[in-house]
């Protein structure tokens, strides 16, 4: 069987700067960045800016049998959930006429939410003497039982959006959660082409989500001494500057929905762009530095050439 020409016809976002996909074209053409100064006494200045999520829209279409579930949901898979629930809601009627079999799924998760032992701080608290250098295992005990959220483990699990949604929205099909932090967006991407593609599905979602912007990750990103020192305040965002002295973390989630090119044409569907392959590569450093290789770019566009038989004066960058 020929492989088929897989098209977008479902997008959805949840970030910084806007709830959906709508507000966020709009605040990119204001130039918003989304970096704020989120105040807390807790953390150094410069920790105060990161691009926050101020406001999401939580579906309110949700089936009664998993609404329960959504506790299980950390503040970084709701984001990815509101995403994905954007994405689907256009071809929502669409979707119910391809069986649950033909609907793939790959959710991506680069999320730090859970990272950390915040959840037990209310009873260490209690357990503890004035000086915080004596603690009394008996209370611990005691206190934990009462204080400490029984879930925080499910909570933590990367999978969690990805059972969730899967369920919510019967894609039963090809799929799988990935966590390979930075790359995993763009693997759930080329994982949910393929599978139409090499027509083991008819429809795929992709989505990726991440929150890096609680206090553990963040003194964990300083440490690893790649953030930027916000002496420019939210003007220190300048991804594209060679002169940036690092980045700024964030969050937010993110959803691409696809189908067979043939079908989206055949029922008129609004195609927002057409897939023609991917590159996907990696290389180890030499260096004992994040730096990423100088050959890892090259290597990967050249995979890229051979697989859309195109050459390099084909392509734009963005």
């Amino acid at each position: 069987m020929s492989e088929r020409e897989v098209v977008i016809t479902g997008t959805g976002l949840t970030t910084p700067v806007g709830k959906n996909c709508a507000v966020n074209w709009q605040s990119l053409k204001e130039l918003k960045s989304g970096i704020s100064n989120n105040r807390s006494d807790d953390l150094p200045e410069f920790l105060h800016y990161t691009g926050k999520v101020t406001r999401y829209d939580l579906p309110e279409d949700i089936p009664p049998k998993q609404q329960g579930q959504m506790k299980f949901l950390n503040r970084g898979a709701t984001l990815g959930f509101c995403a994905a629930h954007e994405a689907v809601s256009s071809v929502k009627s669409f979707i119910g006429d391809i069986p649950p079999g033909r609907r793939a799924l790959y959710v991506a998760s680069g999320d730090h939410t859970k990272i950390g032992y915040d959840f037990m701080y209310p009873a260490i608290r209690d357990s503890v003497d004035s000086s915080w250098s004596n603690l009394d295992q008996r209370k611990l005990n005691e206190s934990a039982l009462n204080k400490v959220n029984p879930f925080f483990l499910l909570e933590s699990l990367n999978n969690n959006l990805f059972s969730f949604l899967s369920a919510v929205i019967e894609f039963m099909g090809p799929n799988t959660s990935l966590a390979s932090l930075s790359p995993c967006g763009g693997n759930a991407l080329e994982l949910a082409y393929r599978s139409i593609k090499q027509n083991n599905a008819d429809v795929a979602l992709a989505v990726g989500y991440g929150n890096w912007i609680t206090e553990i990750p963040l003194y964990e990103l300083e440490g690893l001494g790649i953030l930027s020192k916000c002496r420019d305040g939210a003007g220190s965002y300048r991804p594209f500057d060679r002169n940036r002295d690092g980045f700024i973390p964030g969050e937010g989630g993110a959803a691409i929905f696809l189908e067979a090119a043939d079908s989206a044409e055949k029922r008129g569907a609004n195609i927002l762009g057409k897939l023609k392959g991917f590159g996907n590569c990696i290389e180890f450093s030499s260096s004992h530095t994040m730096g990423v290789p100088e050959t890892v770019t090259k290597n990967n566009i050249a995979s890229l050439l051979i697989e859309t038989d195109t050459g390099i004066h084909d392509l734009s960058f963005i």
